[in-house]
């Protein structure tokens, strides 16, 4: 992320940047990427975004918080097939939960939806609050999830 709105995605072996994605308003804040090749950023702007990396595209943006989104994390990557499972479709929509906390003092617990259309390169991904936490008394810095605990400061 960077202070003019943008986020930058760069080739490890050239060191070429090989995509800049613009759709914030304010600066980027934090960012996570994601194996099924997704990259979800937090911005001064109030907003979460899923972007593909293939494409450059902006899947989603979600809003839940009344400040800056500082930190996110994801427990684990929701659009990954799991490939030991048997019959599974793999347009079948798909369930995760990340965490996002923000300068606002709370922790927002997000279900997130990632459903497949026919003729779609890109899942349409939505989002919900499921819970929002109030236990700070200043900004949420940074967070560690597994299956069983929220961790923040």
């Amino acid at each position: 992320g960077s202070k003019d709105k943008t986020i930058r995605i760069w080739n490890t072996a050239s060191g070429t940047c090989l995509k800049i994605l613009r759709a914030y308003t304010r600066a980027v804040r934090c960012l996570q990427m994601l194996p099924s090749g997704r990259l979800t950023s937090g911005s001064y702007d109030r907003t979460i975004k899923v972007w593909s990396l293939k494409t450059g595209r902006c899947l989603a943006t979600f809003a839940g918080h009344r400040g800056s989104v500082l930190c996110l994390k994801f427990d684990r990557d929701w659009d990954v097939l799991d490939e030991a499972a048997e019959d599974v479709d793999p347009r079948a929509p798909r369930k995760g939960f990340m965490v996002s906390g923000s300068s606002d003092c709370t922790v927002c617990v997000w279900d997130l939806y990632a459903h497949y259309t026919p003729g779609d390169d890109e899942p349409r991904i939505t989002a919900e609050v499921r819970a929002v936490l109030h236990a700070h008394s200043g900004g949420v810095l940074d967070l560690r999830i597994d299956r069983q605990w929220i961790v923040s400061w």
